[in-house]
């Protein structure tokens, strides 16, 4: 690091030091801080429920170790406390950083204010006082995506340990009750590591079909309530190739007059360079999705998460800020967005709003999304509408859909969408419009056995990615999935539980192409010692592959099949082993195979080691090196006449392949306020030329007799993270990043020759730095 490099680190800090006094001001003042330990007069008045069942493994009976749940509200907020009895020799405490996955005993609770089985707020905080959020819909879906300002603390005792939860109403949104009550609904839980098992009230599990719907009714008192939450951020980023500096200030406003409105504001909204993507190596004509990380847009945008199959996500918010056309990196600049949302008894409205910034020769798109729902008893029914223009090309995209979900009986559910895209543009000779649907039916036969069948069919012209993402169109099929689970094992067998599932698939594209049909068969066995044994096979026909050409000329790929053993050990140890090996028959010529292993270790309550080692091996990959332009987005679909730019997209290369892939990651924590974080990822591949094929308009494969050139590529990634959490939701962050690619073309370099040149080859090296305030 150069002293100029110094000199602008050290004016941020000055910068960050001054504001430190604001954002230590910005902690709420009158709020209930937890301390677990239960003891507040407030408890004695609250509800209790102490008949907890044990619903992992789903053997739906009462747990004979005591859980006790309490619950009470007032005008501030609505308040939760656990007792957990348990001995000091069951218990454990691994190290969990914030909003992650918590790898520990922990108590957790699901609150669907509405009380209507559409959405819920769901709550967890384990024995060590680690904590995560999260937003619940479609009856068993999960985001952790969602950050809200609520209070816990948990504290261990000789034979029991307690937590304690404070939400504000403040926090929440929901529509208006016109009576002096409300009846929301409930779901209490608690996870325990050492035993692989989960005792829960009521007794039902987000296994099953229906779960939101069957939470326990609580009446509870109805409070009006209006709050301003104000989220300024300063952030510098130091670019150490290029000698640059970049500082930013922005700020997100959340307003809510009442507690089923909310108007979010964001003036340059902070594209979240603290959380860094994964690494993916990606050859096939299928994009990567990747996941929203700026907090403005994960606050409240349930509203607007409409799904379906092949990934379909009809907002996908990582557009707005995203590559321009025309431009080279991966971001953005964001001028403004908003969002207004409202809920009521029957009706949610909602309408989100972004403007990207006009730099560099380009001009920025403008996004815009307006949804609304009815909702039923048993049933709900939304309408959605997108528009983005891209002004850099005149092109307007424009989405419709509708989406549906009806609740038959306690056993069978229907839901599904359709949708229609018009896409007009420059190079475009009239606008391009299709339309696609779903159709998914879940019945829940018994407690322990579920059936998903999902038909659908994506038009061969549909387009949605200006605002949304699907893996792939031109596509119809139907799908069948089955999950039994025997909850009662084989005692003298030392098995504790077992879940057998089977999925198999059907399609077709609009070209009366067969798509290879597929079955997949796992097998997972839970055992008394807390060990995972995983049987997966599967089997796919020989047929068409439409995609590995960008869309020209189809190849007919023969048959392939996998099997896969893997095996997780006690997840209550300070070690744990996580590994796979699979192999199988793929590609034209040949095997696969593949090893995994994946240990983690806790050094103790501070500090924790992980490990990711991947290695694979191919006698055949087939692939194709055909690079689509930026323009081809607008063009219109390519006609099969024989040009230099499609011969080269049909033609396809075989190759032996080898990859290495390996993640490192250790995690520590200081106290509640202090987090570290090192992250280091590489991969490598390795790809010997064998031959070159020639697809043919009927997906014949005609060998040109040449085997294409080697290649040998890799990446590389790795980042520091420092946290200082200054009080809930106001955090300061430092970020060390680097990151780097290389490429050979002779033959010979080793895997950590590979990797050693992207590390002394970086692309970008940065130095990022943020504080975020909240008050």
């Amino acid at each position: 690091m150069k002293m100029s490099d110094v000199k602008q680190f050290s004016r941020l800090c000055m910068l960050l030091l001054m504001l430190l006094p604001v954002g230590l001001a910005c902690a709420r003042e009158g709020k209930f801080i937890p301390d677990g330990r239960l003891d507040e007069a407030l408890w004695q008045q609250a509800g209790l429920f102490g008949q907890f069942f044990i619903t992992q493994p789903l053997t739906l009976v009462e747990a004979k170790e005591k859980t006790t749940a309490l619950f009470y509200t007032d005008e501030a907020g609505v308040y939760i406390g656990f007792i957990n009895e348990q001995e000091n020799l069951t218990r454990v405490g691994r190290l969990t950083l914030y909003d992650e996955d918590i790898s520990d005993d922990f108590n957790e609770v699901i609150i669907d204010f509405n009380g209507k089985g559409i959405r819920a707020y769901g709550f967890k905080v384990s024995r060590e006082n680690a904590a995560q959020d999260s937003i619940w819909s479609r009856e068993t879906q999960e985001s952790t995506d969602w950050n809200g300002e609520w209070f816990h603390a948990s504290y261990s005792g000789e034979h029991s340990w307690q937590s304690e939860i404070f939400i504000p109403w403040t926090s929440l949104s929901m529509d208006v009750s016109p009576k002096d009550t409300r009846e929301i609904k409930v779901y209490f839980s608690r996870w325990q590591q050492s035993l692989t098992r989960r005792l829960a009230f009521p007794a039902i599990d987000s296994s099953q079909t229906r779960f939101l719907d069957n939470f326990a009714a609580i009446e509870v008192s109805t409070e009006d309530y209006s709050s301003l939450d104000i989220f300024p951020y300063v952030s510098m980023n130091r670019d150490l190739l290029a000698h640059q500096s970049d500082a930013e200030l922005g700020a997100d406003f959340f307003w809510r007059p009442s507690p089923d409105k909310q108007l979010a504001l964001s003036l340059n909204p902070d594209f979240g360079q603290v959380e860094s993507d994964e690494i993916v190596v990606n050859f096939s004509a299928i994009e990567t999705y990747l996941e929203e990380k700026r907090p403005f847009f994960l606050e409240n945008h349930a509203m607007f998460d409409v799904r379906g199959p092949e990934n379909l996500i009809l907002v996908n918010t990582r557009r707005v800020g995203g590559q321009a056309f025309g431009q080279e990196n991966g971001a953005t600049d964001i001028d403004v967005a908003a969002r207004y949302t409202q809920f009521g008894d029957m009706f949610e409205y909602g309408i989100l709003a972004a403007s990207e910034d006009d730099s560099r020769n380009i001009r920025g798109r403008d996004f815009l999304s307006a949804r609304i729902s009815y909702l039923h008893d048993n049933y709900n029914l939304g309408l959605l509408y997108n528009l983005t223009k891209t002004p850099q090309v005149a092109r307007k995209a424009q989405v419709w859909g509708l989406d549906f979900a009806y609740e038959i009986n306690n056993k069978l559910q229907l839901s599904g969408v359709y949708f229609h895209s018009d896409i007009s543009a420059n190079g475009l000779t009239e606008d391009v419009r299709d339309n696609g649907w779903s159709f998914t039916a879940d019945y829940q036969a018994y407690d322990f056995w579920s059936q998903h069948l999902t038909l659908y069919r994506y038009g061969r012209d549909l387009d949605i990615n200006d605002f949304g993402f699907v893996e792939r169109v031109n596509i119809a099929q139907i799908a069948y999935d089955s999950v039994y689970e025997w909850p009662k094992g084989y005692r003298a067998w030392g098995i504790s539980d077992f879940i057998l599932e089977f999925a198999m698939d059907y399609s077709e594209n609009e070209q009366d192409d067969d798509l290879p049909m597929s079955a997949e068969s796992t097998f997972v066995i839970n055992t008394h010692d807390n060990e995972e044994w995983e049987f997966e096979l599967e089997y796919r026909e020989e047929g068409i592959d439409d995609l590995i050409t960008f869309g020209f000329n189809p190849a007919r790929i023969p048959a392939s099949h996998g099997v896969k053993l893997s095996y997780k050990s006690d997840q209550s140890q300070d070690l744990i082993l996580d590994m796979s090996v699979a192999t199988g028959k793929s590609g034209l010529k040949g095997r696969w195979t593949t090893y995994e292993f994946e240990p983690s270790y806790r050094l103790n309550e501070y500090v924790a080691l992980e490990l990711e080692l991947t290695y694979s091996k191919r006698d055949s990959w087939l692939i194709s090196l055909y690079e689509e332009d930026e323009e081809d987005e607008i063009e219109d679909e390519p006609e099969d006449e024989g040009g230099e730019e499609e011969d080269g997209a049909n033609v396809l290369h075989d190759y032996r392949q080898e990859e290495l892939s390996l993640a490192f990651n250790l995690s520590a924590r200081f106290g509640e306020k202090h987090e570290l974080r090192l992250k280091v990822e590489g991969v490598g591949i390795k790809a010997y030329g064998l031959d070159q094929f020639a697809a043919a308009p009927d997906g014949d494969l005609n060998p040109l007799g040449q085997a294409p050139d080697d290649f040998f590529e890799s990446e590389f990634f790795a980042q520091i993270r420092y946290r200082y959490q200054i009080s809930p939701l106001s955090e300061i962050y430092l970020v060390y990043g680097r990151g780097g690619e290389s490429e050979f073309a002779r033959p010979g370099p080793s895997f950590s020759h590979l990797i050693e040149d992207a590390v002394n080859h970086p692309g970008e090296e940065n130095i990022f730095i943020k504080a975020r305030f909240h008050f």
